[in-house]
């Protein structure tokens, strides 16, 4: 391409990319997220125009990036950064007490999915029933108690009160 045409194409992005509407001619597909989605204020807040909108207790927009013009990629300079932080401590008693409860919930979740995958599912479990498991479980820890395991005692083991002493 000529030299003409590539600086209108770039001057067309830059136009188009500093606009509110989607950047036109950019594969939404092909994007990633910047920022966690948590992160973002509530569309409310967001939207809000009494004036009441967050403010940062504390930020920093030193970021430097440039753009590609052959790739359209953006290339971070080594060295800078931005970053805005937020009091998000609950206001009131109540508010903390749901934000608790909810982190609660959040840390059991991720418990019980850790043990599912960490703890329940283990590569010699595999096409074992769960009675299965819980045996060589219970053997497992009797032998490491001691205790011979309930399959290789038989009935004498099991039933220690009924055992038979015969005097010779």
């Amino acid at each position: 391409m000529e030299e003409m045409e590539l600086r209108e194409r770039w001057q067309y992005y830059i136009s188009s990319y500093m606009r509110v509407e989607p950047t036109e001619g950019v594969v939404r597909a092909r994007l990633q997220k910047s920022v966690l989605s948590r992160n973002l204020p509530a569309s409310s807040d967001a939207d809000s125009d009494s004036g009441d909108a967050r403010k940062p207790l504390s930020y920093s927009e030193g970021l430097v990036l440039r753009i590609c013009i052959n790739s359209s990629k953006i290339v971070y300079e080594p060295g800078t950064s931005e970053f805005f932080i937020y009091n998000s401590g609950a206001s009131s008693e109540e508010e903390r007490a749901k934000r608790l409860e909810a982190a609660q919930r959040t840390s059991q979740k991720r418990r019980e999915q850790f043990e599912e995958k960490m703890v329940m599912n283990l590569p010699w479990m595999k096409d074992l029933s769960r009675e299965e498991v819980q045996k060589k479980t219970d053997d497992c820890n009797n032998w490491m108690k001691g205790a011979p395991p309930a399959s290789e005692a038989g009935p004498a083991a099991a039933e220690p009160d009924k055992m038979e002493i015969s005097a010779e």
